[in-house]
This record gives C-alpha cells, sequence and structure tokens, in this order.
C-alpha cells in the first residue's frame, strides 16, 4: 500500500494480488481463476468480480493467511472517501469474502478509527498494539549498524551520539531509520550531523513526499529510469536481485 501506484489508490489491488499469488502456487485456484476468465470475457476483473473470485479460491484452497501491510496508507483514507470508494466499504467487502472460510487475514495499520471500526467486526478479530518499547532494542542496533557503515571514519562517541539521536527520533520505525542514511555524510562534523538528523521529517509520510519530489525534480531521462525501477520492484513476481533489476530496466 505504501507505493505511489495502484495499491495506495485502490486496496482492491491487494485482492487481485493474492488471487494471483494464490494460482500461482495451487493448481486448484488456477483452475477457478481460469474457468471465471472464460465465463466472464472482461478485460480487467471489476471489484466484484475479484472479491466473488476470492471467495471462490478461499473455498478451494484452504488456511490461507494474507498479509495487508499499510492500509493506513492508503488514498482513500487520507482524502476521506466514502461509499463504494471507502476503506470502510473494502473492509465490509473482504470480511463477506472470508466469511465460513478457513482464511485468516493480517492486517498492519497505524491506529486509524475507519480502520479499527472495519476489522472489529470481522469474526475472531483479535488485536496487538505495537509499542516502541516492543522495538526499541532492535532500533538500538539498525540505528547502530546503519551509523557503524556510514560513519567509520568517525570516533565512538561521535557514532554512538548520532545513532542514539536517530533512535530516539525513529518512533520505533525502522523505515524512518533506513531513510536517513543519505544523511550521514563522512564530511560532516558531529554538530553537523545532529543538526540534519533533528531538521529530517519526523513522519514517513513528510520523507516519502520529499523523496518523490526529489524524483520528479530528476531531469527527464533519470526520472524515467527511477519510475521503472519502482514498477519493476513494486510489480515483479518475486524479488528480483540488483542484476536482474538492472537488466530489465535496461531491456524496459
Amino acid at each position: 500500500m505504501s507505493s505511489k501506484f495502484e495499491g495506495r489508490d485502490d486496496p482492491f489491488a491487494a485482492l487481485r494480488s493474492w488471487v494471483t499469488d494464490v494460482a500461482f502456487g495451487n493448481e486448484a485456484a488456477f483452475e477457478v481463476v481460469y474457468k471465471r476468465r472464460l465465463a466472464q470475457y472482461e478485460q480487467v476483473a471489476t471489484r466484484a468480480t475479484l472479491v466473488q473470485l476470492f471467495r471462490e479460491v478461499l473455498q478451494k484452497v484452504h488456511f490461507c493467511t494474507f498479509v495487508l501491510d499499510g492500509l493506513d496508507e492508503c488514498t482513500w483514507l487520507a482524502e476521506g472517501r466514502d461509499g463504494a470508494n471507502s476503506v470502510a466499504y473494502f473492509l465490509s467487502e473482504l470480511g463477506q469474502a472470508i466469511a465460513d472460510t478457513t482464511a485468516r487475514i493480517m492486517v498492519i495499520s497505524r491506529n486509524e478509527p475507519e480502520i479499527r471500526y472495519g476489522l472489529s467486526q470481522f469474526p475472531g478479530f483479535s488485536e496487538y498494539t505495537i509499542s516502541p518499547e516492543d522495538v526499541h532494542a532492535d532500533n538500538i542496533a539498525y540505528s547502530r549498524s546503519i551509523v557503524d557503515n556510514k560513519l567509520s571514519n568517525k570516533d565512538e562517541s561521535t557514532r554512538f551520539s548520532i545513532s542514539q539521536r536517530m533512535t530516539n527520533r525513529c518512533n520505533g520505525q525502522f523505515q524512518w531509520l533506513k531513510m536517513q542514511k543519505e544523511l550521514l555524510r563522512r564530511g560532516r562534523n558531529r554538530k553537523q550531523l545532529e543538526k540534519d538528523i533533528d531538521a529530517a521529517p519526523a513522519g514517513l509520510d513528510s520523507l516519502y513526499d520529499r523523496n518523490w519530489g526529489r524524483i520528479e525534480g530528476l531531469r527527464y531521462e533519470e526520472r524515467t529510469r527511477a519510475f521503472s525501477l519502482l514498477r519493476w520492484a513494486a510489480f515483479s513476481l518475486r524479488p528480483l536481485t540488483v542484476f536482474e533489476i538492472t537488466g530489465a530496466v535496461l531491456v524496459d
């Protein structure tokens, strides 16, 4: 859900991804999809078709667990949409699709009222609230590994100070730590590095917007290449190696 592409604009894209994944790995699911495709003659499956197809797949393939990460980043939520283009409607349709099946859904999201309410209507709903304390030790270790790698020319005191500063500001978010790598320049002194970290946007949304703005500000050729890299990374059927994605972009 965290990309700038279809998944962020329409959570029903998750159903398309799930159906595709199961169909590629299970013959019974593939037969369900194949028969539906022959019967529908649709260029692209509608939402109603996706929901029904998802349910039919679950009735054939038991004990599936699906993960939906970053539902809170869906643009529908930020835009306050209602009706058939709302997150509440999506969750209602998802709940009906998995009703009386053996499937389970894991949703990772920030605590948004609309999402919380929608999920609470699912039979067997349970929740675990992740606090910064749950991941604090891992944040410290990850932050320190980033700083040690990027600032190996600095003394122990400086590296400790910078990594501690990053840990205190990340609010438990590993992605936030990762996105600070570009700020850690070896030629900067301790005060400059501390100032850079303090000036970094606190939330991931602001960081994403900043980085997206940088991509859009690139020259045409560089921007086109960046978009191509993002598409291959986001929509490949499996994770690609650096060699594979580089080759794909050259051919694209």
